[in-house]
């Protein structure tokens, strides 16, 4: 039988996804622009978007740089979906 309901974890991280993907629309970066940012290759870039909660402290911080967001609302959103 499927899942009818979505966990509270999947809902956070599905929100940090669409706060990414918005400040990437927003101020038109790509991919590219993102890795450099970060200092990540592009396999990990993928895997960050797969798996939210992966992101380090240091990602997340140049994340919240590139993308004019409040670090605190991009921790809120991964913090509160490990602890579920």
């Amino acid at each position: 039988m499927p899942r009818t309901r979505m966990f509270t974890f999947d809902r956070q991280n599905r929100e940090l996804l669409a706060t990414i993907r918005y400040g990437m629309q927003l101020y038109g970066y790509n991919r590219a622009d993102m890795v450099a940012a970060l200092h990540i290759g592009t396999d990990t870039w993928t895997r960050r978007l797969r798996k939210p909660d992966d992101f380090t402290l240091a990602e997340l911080r140049r994340l919240s740089q590139k993308l004019r967001i409040p670090l605190t609302s991009l921790l809120d959103n991964v913090k509160e979906g490990k602890s579920a």
